[in-house]
């Protein structure tokens, strides 16, 4: 995808080119139908494309056989890093109602107050409230919670 971003000339050419297909311009890329910026954007893509490809061999790990150049360099190839987090915990069916009324008084207390939910109460927040229960207003959970007292309230009715 970044060779075909920093590309100088027809997009669609070089979308083939890697399924090795041939083909004419297309006429219809920003690249083909010109206008008054195109030489700009194909030089500023050709400088993309080199300061990727310097950019690439500055990042290559150094290793015995530097001697041998790689013919035409590539850009960096994406990696993907997956964050290992644990899952959250399975909520019982009673934890899975008390999340849902949470959720609907987070909304009414939104609604009224004109913001946005996620600003009454985060979604961890209430799930860690559906979990644990709390039955105290100065419970640490309800620090950053909007009206804590209407939260408790719909705890305690749960019991």
């Amino acid at each position: 995808m970044a060779r075909l971003c920093v590309t100088p000339g027809c997009r669609f050419q070089t979308l083939l080119a890697e399924f090795g297909e041939g083909s004419e311009a297309c006429g219809r890329c920003d690249h083909c139908r010109g206008g008054p910026l195109a030489w700009a954007r194909r030089a500023g893509a050709l400088s993309l494309r080199t300061r990727v490809a310097a950019e690439s061999l500055l990042n290559r790990p150094a290793s015995e056989d530097a001697d041998e150049e790689p013919a035409s360099p590539e850009p960096p190839a994406s990696e993907e890093r997956v964050l290992e987090t644990a899952p959250p915990p399975e909520l019982t069916i009673a934890q899975a109602r008390l999340l849902r009324a949470l959720e609907a008084e987070r909304l009414r207390i939104a609604k009224r107050r004109g913001a946005a939910p996620r600003t009454i109460a985060s979604e961890a927040t209430l799930r860690a409230l559906a979990i644990s229960r709390p039955n105290r207003l100065d419970d640490p959970l309800f620090a950053q919670v909007w009206e804590p007292a209407a939260f408790l309230k719909l705890i305690s009715s749960g019991d």
